[in-house]
């Protein structure tokens, strides 16, 4: 996961719970944490994308596709 990505989850989770600690709104706090989650899932997703995406390249590459 990007470290840009990592920063900013960890930002949003602290974020989260300092509003909790310091009684503010439930449901903001609630959305900050899901929005976390989101963003860590998609990334998970993403690089989980890219990784087949590299796997299926070098399949393409082995049986030579695109070799002109």
């Amino acid at each position: 996961m990007s470290e840009m990505y990592d920063e900013l989850i960890k930002r949003l989770h602290r974020y989260s719970e300092n509003c909790v600690a310091y009684k503010l709104d439930a449901d903001f706090a609630d959305a900050v944490q899901q929005a976390a989650d989101a963003i860590e899932e998609l990334t998970a997703e993403l690089e989980y994308t890219k990784r087949q995406y590299d796997l299926a390249v070098e399949d393409l590459e082995k049986i030579g596709w695109g070799d002109g």
